[in-house]
Order: structure tokens, then sequence, then C-alpha cells
């Protein structure tokens, strides 16, 4: 007679949680393979430093300033025997800066090569330590270390039962009564490991929501091709030709565009086809330029041009423990420093800068070391929630079992 008088909140949340524990069975052990190495992944990029500082770190002269970049380009060109495409300058004095060439064999990206601004020396950067392992972890959470035509739509389809996992999960959270909120929002840590379980899945799962959602939403990005459209309509932005690059390169990745040849010097351009006279300013003098529209320490990314290109390009985005990842784009006049073009990150509608942030987003680089933390701690929980569940989810067996 109980169950003839439920109301339509209960059944429907009975439903909820009948589909929460069988989506989450079903996909328990790809959904912990998955957050776990997205887990490990997060902090990659400081991993690979910190084992590399030959290749990162470098010493400060007590007198000397950087060698002009006209200086540190000729010097990487002579020694890779290929013109760089593109240089990121980071604004730390004791970190090296990033130069981007394409020599045979390298592929659409190019090679990154690692340089001393002080002294123009490459430093050795052919086998880091650390990146095996994490293309490894990589594999690990894109394709399962399967052939990406087996791993992609596990991984897939997996994370669409995540998106379920997380909404069910939400709904089944709720109190019947509001006064019983506050139990939901702490974990009992006396009250048994049945309870402390329960807690750890359900109180944890709570707060890790919101940014585990937004993961798994953008994560569907690489997953399908359907799924990518479906994130561009929801945004309503025109969806890019695929190859080009959605978000602004990062440190160590390597560029999409060769924008041509290279500028050796800033009276006289010494290329493959010999000198090229122009009357341009300095990196340097253009750089100040480019410091005086954008105010504010930050990454530089030049694209370098062609010994007569007219025009410089360059993008700028912050740095620092909260840094948002949003990159402002710069043109600048090689003769005079005049501003041709400026687009402020800022500026842009909020549907265009989410959808230059889909990767950010993803990775947790959004709001730079800030949000990478926060998403190393949202990761460790999704990493637990699988397990906590076939837990409890046993333990309800077992005393099933017990009562028969």
């Amino acid at each position: 007679m109980a169950g003839k008088n439920r109301g339509p909140w209960t059944v429907i949340k009975s439903f909820l949680f009948w589909l929460h524990k069988w989506l989450g069975l079903a996909s328990a052990l790809v959904l912990t393979v998955v957050c776990l190495s997205g887990t490990v992944y997060v902090f990659r990029n400081e991993v690979v430093e910190l084992l590399n500082p030959s290749a990162f770190k470098v010493e400060v002269p007590d007198t000397e300033a950087p060698l002009s970049l006209e200086a540190l380009i000729a010097k990487v060109s002579e020694a890779s025997g290929a013109r760089p495409r593109s240089v990121t300058l980071d604004p730390r004095a004791d970190r090296s800066w990033t130069f981007n060439v394409q020599r045979e064999g390298d592929g659409r990206r190019g090679s990154n090569l690692y340089v001393n601004p002080y002294t123009g020396e490459v430093l050795p950067s052919d086998h880091l330590r650390g990146n095996d392992f994490f293309f490894w972890v990589f594999r690990l959470h894109r394709w399962l270390l399967l052939d990406t035509s087996v791993g992609r739509p596990i991984v897939g389809w997996s994370t669409v039962i995540m998106l379920l996992l997380i909404v069910t999960g939400l709904v089944v959270w709720l109190p019947k009564k509001w006064g019983k909120l506050k139990q939901r929002l702490v974990v009992h840590w006396r009250g048994g490991k049945r309870r402390f379980t329960f807690d750890l899945h359900s109180t944890l799962g709570f707060y890790s929501a919101i940014l585990l959602f937004v993961m798994a939403f953008t994560g569907l990005f690489w997953s399908f091709d359907w799924s990518r459209q479906l994130i561009y309509t929801v945004l309503k932005v025109e969806a890019p030709q695929r190859g080009g690059s959605q978000a602004a390169p990062q440190r160590g990745a390597g560029l999409d565009r060769n924008q041509g040849k290279l500028a050796l010097a800033s009276d006289s351009v010494q290329g493959l086809e010999g000198a090229v006279p122009v009357s341009f300013l300095t990196y340097a003098e253009l750089l100040a330029k480019a410091d005086s529209v954008l105010p504010y320490k930050g990454v530089y990314r030049l694209t370098l041009p062609s010994p007569d290109a007219a025009s410089f390009q360059l993008s700028k985005s912050h740095s620092g423990f909260f840094a948002y990842s949003g990159s402002d784009q710069l043109e600048l006049s090689r003769t005079d420093g005049a501003v041709r073009a400026l687009e402020l990150f800022r500026d842009k509608p909020l549907n265009e800068q989410l959808a230059a942030s889909i990767k950010p987003l993803h990775t947790g680089e959004i709001f730079g070391t800030f949000s990478k933390i926060l998403y190393f701690i949202a990761c460790l929980i999704a990493s637990s929630l699988p397990i906590t569940g076939f837990i409890l989810w046993w333990w309800k067996q077992v005393k099933g079992r017990k009562k028969a």
C-alpha cells in the first residue's frame, strides 16, 4: 500500500537512482581509468619542466640583458638548419624561450627548441624525461591504449554516461526535506564505514559535480564529430575548418602555421636567397609598442614574418598563479609600429570566448595554476566515485543475500 501512495517526485527519484546505479556499474572501470589518467595529466607541463631543468631553466647574468631577438633567430637558424616559424617568450627571467622550427620529417607541428635567451645556446631537449610517460597517459586517457577506432568511441560513450551520472546523481542527492540539506553537505567521519563511504561518494560527488560536468562536456569535443558540431551549435559559433587551431598554443606545443621566411636583422634580412634591404623596426621596438598597447605581464607568442612583410602579428596571454588562458591578438606595422589590428579577448562575446576556451576548460588551464589545482582535486574525486559506488552496491548485495 505504501508504494501506491508514492508521489511523482519519489517515483522519478527512484527511477533516476536505478539508472544512476546501473549506468555507474556498467562504466565504472572505463571511467576510473579515464579520470585517473586525467588526474595524472593535469600537471604534465610542470612535471616535465621539473624533471628537465637543463632545458627550461637558465642562469640569469648579473648585468647582461637577453640577446636581441634578431640575434637569437640567427643562432637558432644556424644551429637547426631551419628557419624558426614562431617564438614564445617566457616573462620569467630564468626560463628559456621556445622557438618552433619545421625540419624535414618534423611533421605539421614542427619541433620546439628551447633556447637560452642570454647566450643563444640551443638547450638539449631531444629526449625530455617524462615525455614518454605522459604520452602513454595521454593515450590511456583518450583511447585506453587501444586503436583509435576502438578506444575513441568507448571513451566517448563513457563520457556521455558520465554526464548522465552527474545529472542523475545530483537529483538523487537532493534531500526530501531541506532541513536535512546540512547533513548532505558534510562527510561524517564517525558514522561507520558504510556511512563514511556513502558520504565520500555523494558529498564529494556533489562538490565536484560542476567541474566534472565541464570536463565531460568539453571532453566530447574530441570524441565524436556530431558532439563537436553540437558544442559549436550550442555556442552559436561557426565551426573552424578541421586542421586549424582552436586554441592558443601552449609552451611546449607546436604551432600549426608557417608564416614564411624569417627576418634575421633589423636593417637587412639574410635569407637563403640573399640579403633583402628593409627599413623595419627591430623586434625590441615592436615589443615595446606591444607592451604599451597590452600593458600587463604575460607570455608573448610571435609569428615570425617573411622578410618583406609589412606587418607583424603576435598574441599575448596573462601569466601567473591566477591567469586567464584567453589571449589578445595584435598586428603592428613593421615600419612605424602603428596598430593595424587589435582583438582583445575580453571584448569578444561570451559564446566566442567559450568556443576559444574549449581546450583549457577541459584541461583545467582556464584560470592558470589556480584552476589546475581545482581540476586535479575534482579529477581525483571522480576517480574514486566509481570505486565507492561499486563498494556501496556490493555491500547491499551481500546484505541482501544474508537476509535471504
